[in-house]
């Protein structure tokens, strides 16, 4: 085997060993790279899993405000009936116009036979005329007593539907203020929600975009690692056939 064909074999077999070199610094690389990326891919898994448990969390916890919300509305709804069946139960006394009327009437109806008497006693006696006027001056304070027992039983029945009024009133202020709370609570919580999902699905991308890095990775790896047991059977075998070549020689 002449000189120059011993050099172009040693300078494949060179060639070859760079390569190999070069593989085995690229597989080193990629490795580095895996193990850069793991502890990034275990914290957005862990990130994953932490979001995804506070996002049940507060979707309990929206569920959990809702029934109280509710509870509450309930019991103000309950109390605003209770008021109104008493506004009703107070309504539901002798109608007093009615009665005022029937005292009216019945006054002016003895009052015109007060009147005939009066005028019958005037003729007959005046004694009579005198007892009669008595009468008809005591049934008139008797029936201004009652007609006064009537307006105070009004004014008080007023009062008491005034209070009733303002207690309803009340009632209702607190259910809208409850409603418009809850509403707002439960606006915010899912504001809250909304942005647990946003970075959810953030954090879901990033996950997928490490795990292809990490794959990608992988492949090159595996890639890589073909190409240096490929260099190192050609290395073995030109070191063979180099080795082949010089016992001829030296024979």
């Amino acid at each position: 085997m002449s000189v120059e064909a011993k050099e172009a074999v040693l300078g494949q077999l060179a060639a070859l060993k760079a390569k190999y070199d070069e593989a085995v610094e690229a597989r080193k690389k990629v490795e580095q790279d895996i193990e850069t990326v793991r502890p990034d891919v275990d914290r957005a898994t862990s990130a994953q899993i932490a979001l995804e448990k506070h996002l049940e969390q507060l979707e309990a916890e929206l569920a959990f405000m809702q029934k109280i919300h509710k509870e509450e509305i309930e019991e103000l709804m309950q109390q605003i009936h209770l008021a109104a069946c008493k506004v009703e139960a107070t309504y539901e006394l002798p109608d007093l116009s009615t009665a005022l009327g029937q005292i009216q009437s019945q006054y002016a109806s003895t009052a015109a036979k007060n009147l005939q008497d009066m005028d019958a006693w005037y003729r007959s006696k005046f004694q009579d005329l005198s007892n009669a006027s008595t009468n008809h001056i005591q049934s008139m304070q008797s029936v201004r007593d009652e007609i006064s027992g009537h307006k105070r039983d009004i004014l008080s029945k007023e009062w008491e539907l005034g209070s009733l009024k303002t207690r309803n009133e009340y009632l209702e202020a607190q259910i809208k203020e409850a409603v418009e709370k809850g509403k707002k609570e439960e606006e915010e919580l899912q504001d809250r929600i909304e942005a647990i999902k946003l970075d959810l699905k953030v954090t879901k991308e990033k996950i997928a975009l490490l795990l292809r890095e990490y794959q990608d990775l992988l492949n090159a790896k595996m890639a890589l690692e073909i190409e240096i047991t490929t260099y190192r059977k050609l290395i073995e075998g030109e070191d063979s056939r180099l080795s082949s070549m010089v016992q001829t020689l030296a024979t």
